[in-house]
């Protein structure tokens, strides 16, 4: 019964936060003394509460308005694991540019106060995609290294990390910038290897020596591909095994070392008949054709 009286006393919280202005909005959170339990119990009915309208414009506005006053409330107690949740939540509803990046930066340092790295990822990630939107691309590439960041605080984060690597590569090459992606490739090397995750590490070298090729650092390149060559061999596994021969035979096709490019040719074709891949097969083939332009 008393979940239910608190649900009702939100709910009428709500609707007179709905129908008010701003100054009128102040007066009722200066005249109740909401504590951070409101906040929260506001941000659960945002995220799973019942409907409020009967379409989707009238849902929208409520579901806006529940979430400013969610904010609102979490802002006053400091309750900054909410505030980090809702300001995110909240900067999707918004239309104004400058009013959603700046709920976004809110929820990144509401999280990074509260180590809440889930958040401060998705919310730089978030930000990071703003700024892509509208074509500023440096400070895409500085929201996605905050975001990497981020993910070296959480071992459960390397899969986003992974993904703001790859977008810091795709916007290094629109911009240009290929120093600032290295130098972040060598970041989360540095934190893969203290970690202690030998597959994560042999990932990362081949990301690194990926990235080394596809600038033109071919002796760069084979060191790191080799590296991975150690490392991901302990897997047992011959598909990435397979792509790291592929890249080592254009690193030394493209030094003019035929004798080890053709090395690494003989196992890939090897590799490929031992396994049925479409996709392995598919990339030989466009291997094999680009070397051509080699």
């Amino acid at each position: 019964m008393a979940m239910d009286e608190h649900g009702i006393a939100e709910q009428r919280l709500l609707f007179a936060w709905l129908i008010s202005d701003e100054a009128e909005r102040q007066r009722l959170l200066e005249a109740h003394d909401y504590d951070a339990d409101t906040a929260e119990h506001l941000l659960d009915l945002a995220l799973c509460g019942p409907s409020y309208g009967p379409n989707k414009e009238t849902e929208e506005r409520f579901q806006r308005a529940l979430l400013e006053l969610c904010l609102a409330i979490a802002r006053r107690t400091e309750a900054d694991g909410t505030c980090a949740r809702t300001a995110r939540l909240l900067a999707a509803h918004c239309d104004d540019t400058a009013d959603r990046e700046a709920l976004l930066k809110e929820a990144a340092k509401a999280g990074t106060r509260m180590a809440l790295w889930t958040e401060v990822y998705a919310a730089e990630r978030d930000l990071a995609l703003q700024h892509q939107a509208h074509r500023r691309r440096r400070a895409a590439m500085e929201a996605y290294q905050r975001a990497l960041r981020a993910c070296m605080h959480g071992s459960e984060l390397n899969l986003e990390a992974i993904d703001a690597l790859e977008a810091l590569g795709r916007l290094a090459e629109a911009n240009g910038d290929w120093a600032t992606v290295q130098q972040a490739h060598e970041t989360w090397l540095a934190h893969v290897r203290a970690s202690g995750d030998r597959v994560g590490l042999g990932e990362a070298h081949a990301r690194l020596g990926t990235l080394k090729l596809d600038t033109g650092d071919k002796t760069g390149a084979i060191a790191e591909l080799e590296r991975a060559m150690v490392l991901l061999g302990e897997m047992g596994q011959d598909l990435p095994i397979a792509k790291l021969h592929a890249k080592l035979l254009l690193a030394y096709y493209g030094l003019g070392d035929s004798e080890r490019a053709m090395h690494h040719l003989q196992t890939l074709l090897r590799l490929r008949e031992r396994h049925a891949d479409e996709a392995l097969d598919a990339e030989l083939d466009a291997l094999l054709a680009g070397l051509e332009d080699l």
